[in-house]
């Protein structure tokens, strides 16, 4: 017969009642104050991340015009401006990622 709390071995069975912390609107509230002083910094995590979203969409964007009109009509400067700019795109999207990933950690190291 099993009890609560109990299992095999390291494996522990429990009530996942027993996890949940009680979630009060005062708790939100206090959390949030820890948040506040860095709310210029979360706007622009917030914004990195946007941009990045939507850098995103670009490169199958240009590939499509690569292979629609640069390749079927030969047109080297078209392929080598598109490429470029798939190259570019590329870039700025993981320099952006970089920032996002610093500022996440900033923001993280300054509210503990």
């Amino acid at each position: 017969m099993m009890h609560r709390g109990m299992g095999f071995g390291r494996m522990r069975f429990m009530d996942e009642n027993l996890l949940r912390p009680t979630v009060t609107k005062t708790m939100l509230l206090r959390i949030l104050n820890y948040f506040t002083p860095y709310w210029k910094q979360i706007l622009i995590v917030f914004l990195a991340v946007s941009v990045t979203s939507v850098l995103g969409l670009v490169p199958p964007f240009l590939i499509k015009m690569i292979v629609d009109q640069a390749l079927p009509q030969k047109n080297l400067l078209l392929l080598t401006q598109l490429a470029f700019a798939s190259f570019g795109v590329t870039v700025a999207t993981g320099l952006i990622s970089v920032g996002e990933s610093y500022l996440n950690s900033w923001i993280a190291n300054h509210i503990i």
